[in-house]
């Protein structure tokens, strides 16, 4: 794993992609066995590499293509997609998140910005980080209404006002931390992933304060991590220990559940529309299942081979862009396939 487990992620997906060059051409198609989920794929095309996706405050699923230098948007009922070019060709939209606002926020590499995609005027503009490539990684709202992002390179944590675009810096006290992804939680904290460190770690709002809780296993290279439907934990994903872990933030405790295909490279998770938590398989191609009930691992194969599979996120109730908005009961979940330019949709 590189300095940034999402940049390594990029450059295996490009890779991947020479093994299936005309894959991206073709239809939509289901797959399903009885008993299991639904996944529909939807190509972006060529040249589109997408591997962050969050729904936005219209409900839509919004898409940063790595490659193709754009936001892509994908309604989930008709399935229609737009396109909106960035305005610097420097800049590569890496995370996305949907809010603050009738807006959707991304970070975008190269350029070491900020975006800000407006659903009114369609326009999107780009605000400087003040650390010169600083890599910003993951972006999220906080409970101040603020937007928090990591800097990965810059070993810092960042803070945004939307209305003033003014930007805070934070450095970590832990060299080389690596900070990647983010978890808002309602504790009056921001969670987040400390890749180089080995450790989960929380900042607060108000203070500044961070603390750091080491993973139980050495070398687990967490790089995404997720707020459970529970109001009281952060799950996250091992690429390197090949499991899926959970930590209690009253008490302050581990537990990790092993995967059931070897080295499948588990990447990301986010919470379903029913009572699991679904992440991807990068290695292995396949979107996994655990439910919160019984603590069962499940895994649905991919439709495409050798997909690469980036970001998973839920549909969202449009209007709603709160932090812990839930899935959508009648929702799907929706995952980046990086290597062959597809959008996949699981229906649990």
């Amino acid at each position: 794993m590189s300095r940034s487990g999402r940049r390594s992620l990029v450059r295996l997906a490009l890779t991947a992609a020479g093994v299936a060059l005309f894959a991206a051409l073709l239809p939509g198609a289901a797959s399903a066995a009885p008993g299991s989920p639904t996944i529909t794929e939807y190509p972006l095309g060529l040249g589109t590499a997408p591997i962050d996706l969050k729904p936005g405050p219209d409900g839509a699923i919004y898409v940063g293509e790595t490659v193709g230098n754009r936001i892509a948007r994908i309604d989930p009922v008709t399935k229609e997609i737009e396109k909106f070019p960035l305005p610097q060709p420097a800049c590569i939209p890496y995370a996305i998140n949907g809010g603050p606002g009738d807006a959707v926020w991304f970070t975008a590499t190269g350029c070491n910005s900020i975006g800000r995609l407006d659903l009114g005027t369609k326009k999107i503009e780009l605000f400087p980080i003040p650390t010169p490539v600083s890599y910003p990684a993951d972006l999220k709202i906080g409970p101040d209404g603020a937007l928090w992002f990591t800097e990965t390179t810059g070993n810092k944590i960042g803070r945004m006002d939307p209305a003033t675009h003014a930007i805070q810096e934070f450095p970590l006290a832990t060299p080389a931390a690596l900070p990647q992804d983010i978890a808002v939680l309602d504790d009056g904290g921001i969670w987040f992933s400390e890749q180089g460190a080995n450790r989960l770690a929380r900042i607060d709002a108000t203070t500044h304060e961070v603390t750091e809780y080491p993973y139980p296993t050495p070398a687990a290279q967490v790089l995404d991590i997720d707020p459970g439907k529970d109001g009281r934990s952060v799950w996250f994903t091992e690429i390197a220990g090949n499991k899926v872990g959970v930590f209690d933030i009253v008490t302050k405790t581990f537990r990790e559940f092993p995967l059931p295909t070897p080295a499948a490279a588990p990447t990301t998770i986010s919470a379903g529309p029913d009572n699991a938590m679904y992440f991807t398989e990068t290695a292995g191609g396949k979107i996994g299942r655990i439910d919160l009930a019984t603590f069962e691992v499940t895994e649905a194969q991919t439709p495409t081979p050798v997909s690469t599979i980036g970001d998973i996120t839920c549909t969202k109730p449009p209007g709603d862009d709160s932090q812990d908005a839930p899935c959508a009961p009648d929702g799907s979940v929706w995952f980046a396939e990086i290597a062959h330019g597809k959008i996949g949709e699981l229906r649990p």
